[in-house]
């Protein structure tokens, strides 16, 4: 496709490549052939690259692939799935002691940590009970990624520790990835049942081992 020959484009030799198709591209009806084009443009023709913000020149798609990698439920996709991926994320910052998403709002974006460390907490089930730190996450950690597939409210506090920047997935971004790209969804599905069987198993590990200790 047009999408995954710039995204191989993005990340190797671009000699011979003719700015003027680019260009073209740009005004694609696809919404990551425009996005994926005008980064190989501005890669190509720095001068003549227009509508790229400084987010976007702010960390090149190899990078994002790499991030992206890191993350459970995209281990195993090809470079080229990823690239569609990472095609679509942006690039967010928030100062230390920031609010990025409060319990119990509604959530349709992922956050992968790309620098910085942010706090977990969660309020007391009591009524107006404290609020409890209940994790620390750091550089190459992911939250809020079952929003891409429900619509539960978010289930925990996330305020940043220190000065943090994210790269963010939007649903609906997501969305329009895999209804074109279905095997994405597919291989994704497989990962999440196979993490689900997983803890199943510890907890009947578990169980077991509590019953055994007991008799």
């Amino acid at each position: 496709t047009s999408l995954l020959t710039l995204s191989l484009m993005a990340r190797q030799g671009l000699d011979g490549v003719v700015p003027d198709i680019l260009h073209t591209l740009t005004k694609a009806e696809n919404t990551y052939v425009r996005q994926m084009a005008r980064r190989v443009l501005f890669t190509v023709e720095p001068d003549m690259a227009t509508g790229i913000d400084e987010l976007e020149k702010g960390i090149d798609l190899s990078e994002r692939i790499l991030h992206l990698k890191k993350i459970a439920i995209f281990e195993g996709l090809y470079v080229g799935e990823l690239a569609v991926i990472g095609s679509v994320t942006e690039e967010v910052s928030h100062p230390a002691g920031d609010l990025v998403i409060k319990e119990g709002d509604h959530g349709d974006t992922m956050y992968l940590i790309i620098e910085g460390d942010v706090s977990v907490s969660k309020e007391a089930r009591a009524e107006k009970g404290p609020v409890v730190e209940i994790a620390r996450m750091r550089t190459g950690n992911c939250f809020g990624e079952m929003a891409l597939f429900e619509e539960a409210p978010r289930s925990a506090t996330i305020r940043t520790i220190s000065p943090s920047r994210f790269l963010v997935l939007h649903k609906q971004d997501f969305t329009e990835i895999v209804q074109e790209y279905p095997q994405i969804a597919l291989h994704i599905c497989k990962t999440l049942s196979g993490r689900i069987r997983s803890l199943h198993e510890k907890v009947k590990d578990s169980e077991s081992s509590s019953t055994g200790t007991a008799g």
